[in-house]
């Protein structure tokens, strides 16, 4: 007799499509999501290449949900929030990607900082939904959701 799991236990398939020694990029095939994992709190050259490269993996995947766990990832300095506003976000938007699950420490500075800007709009765009969460796998449970 084989066992199988029921639905709810059931984990989504992931393809590691990137490691580096700072972070990873993941993807999610059966519900079109890629996750952007931090190992250590990244300097401004890495954070703006793993997320450059996460766009343009994202891209032909026909991504509609990104999870970025940002539970180690430190503060950016202003200089990378503007960049991430300005630059990063609008392209995301672009690629149609509806959803993005943040995955921050419950007593967090960082979590702060962009629970203030959504409450004034300053992250997101019309297209783009953006939630909070305190564990990778509560997002991955919501990204599951999204339709």
């Amino acid at each position: 007799m084989r066992f199988s799991p029921p639905d709810s236990c059931r984990l989504p398939s992931m393809d590691r499509l990137l490691h580096l020694p700072f972070g990873e990029i993941n993807y999610h095939p059966d519900i079109a999501t890629l996750e952007v994992r931090w190992h250590t709190s990244p300097n401004s050259d890495q954070l703006r290449h793993l997320l450059q490269v996460a766009l343009r993996l994202a891209s032909p995947l026909q991504v509609r949900t990104w999870i970025s766990d940002l539970a180690v990832f430190g503060v950016p300095t202003p200089a990378d929030l503007l960049w991430l506003y300005q630059e990063w976000l609008p392209h995301l938007a672009l690629l149609g990607v509806q959803s993005m699950g943040v995955v921050l420490p419950p007593l967090s500075i960082l979590r702060d900082t962009i629970q203030s800007a959504l409450a004034t709009s300053l992250l997101g765009t019309p297209t783009l939904r953006m939630e909070l969460f305190t564990t990778v796998e509560d997002a991955r449970q919501w990204a599951e959701q999204r339709p």
